[in-house]
């Protein structure tokens, strides 16, 4: 069974991809997937706070990954 972390990390990907936009991605996933209302709730608030602070995320991983070790 797929979770809602898979279904949000697939439609992020989808959408980096340029396979459309996010909300339609969105639709078409949860309508695909059996998941119950919540787990409805938290992928669409997961994907659209991860496009929200992309810039913020991005910036702060680079900055991690060119001080790794």
């Amino acid at each position: 069974m797929i979770t809602a972390r898979q279904v949000a990390a697939d439609v992020l990907n989808r959408s980096r991809s340029r396979d459309g936009f996010a909300a339609e991605l969105i639709d078409a996933a949860l309508n695909a997937a059996k998941l119950s209302a919540q787990d409805r709730r938290f992928v669409t608030q997961l994907v659209f706070g991860v496009i929200r602070h992309f810039g913020r995320i991005d910036g702060e991983l680079s900055r991690l990954i060119a001080h790794a070790p």
